[in-house]
């Protein structure tokens, strides 16, 4: 993926930090232990994504199926800004992350 942008009223963020903040204090859900390979490497001249899944059954009274998948997303350039208001003129604030890799483990329960 070349370029990913978001935009953000000072409003939104503060929806999105308060339901962070809730869903802090819920107990977890734990997932079962997982064989997860943690050598990467990736050329980001080259931008990739790939996807690898596999499922887990854990023992309990319900036999819930768990489903993991592993997505790997290349991004050039990641840029997050943050303005006052419904106007996206002049931002408040803006972060941005040059050659990043993002690794993220999606667990689903069936």
């Amino acid at each position: 993926m070349n370029v990913l942008k978001a935009a953000l009223s000072n409003k939104e963020y503060e929806i999105i930090t308060e339901c962070a903040l809730s869903n802090l204090s819920e107990t977890p859900n734990i997932v079962p232990p997982l064989n997860w390979d943690k050598t990467f490497s990736a050329d980001t001249s080259e931008l990739t994504a790939t996807s690898e899944s596999g499922a887990a059954e854990v023992e309990s009274s319900s036999r819930e199926v768990w489903t993991n998948m592993k997505v790997i997303v290349a991004i050039s350039l990641v840029e997050l800004s943050l303005h006052k208001g419904a106007t996206k003129d002049s931002p408040l604030a803006t972060l941005q992350v040059y050659q990043f890799v993002l690794c993220l483990l999606l667990t689903f329960i069936l």
